[in-house]
């Protein structure tokens, strides 16, 4: 007998992962779409909350005319929703990131 479920199924590359990420949103809302630790955020929470980030990340690099060499984006952070909000919104608004761990000591 042979199993098939919705793992099984190709994915196109046509669609970057934002864009999968937003039809998602449409699709579920309300369904949880993160859950660490004790704190659980559906889609349309976290997909609000990264366009809030995204919208701070392009007007300050529109008003203030920063660069940014290589579109990414440090972000610093443990890992956690927020994290992944984070995340989110940089790649939102058209950049890349990097994860930078805030253990690091400062030289």
């Amino acid at each position: 007998m042979e199993l098939s479920n919705d793992l099984e199924r190709k994915l196109t590359m046509d669609k970057r992962l934002i864009q999968l990420f937003e039809d998602q949103v449409d699709k579920t809302p309300n369904a949880t779409a993160l859950i660490f630790e004790n704190k659980e955020i559906t889609y349309e929470e976290l997909d609000r909350r990264a366009n809030s980030i995204a919208k701070v990340i392009v007007n300050n690099i529109v008003n203030d005319n920063i660069s940014i060499k290589n579109k990414l984006i440090p972000i610093i952070s443990d890992p956690g929703i927020e994290m992944f909000v984070g995340i989110f919104g940089i790649l939102k608004a058209g950049y890349g990131y990097v994860p930078i761990d805030p253990d690091i000591p400062d030289k």
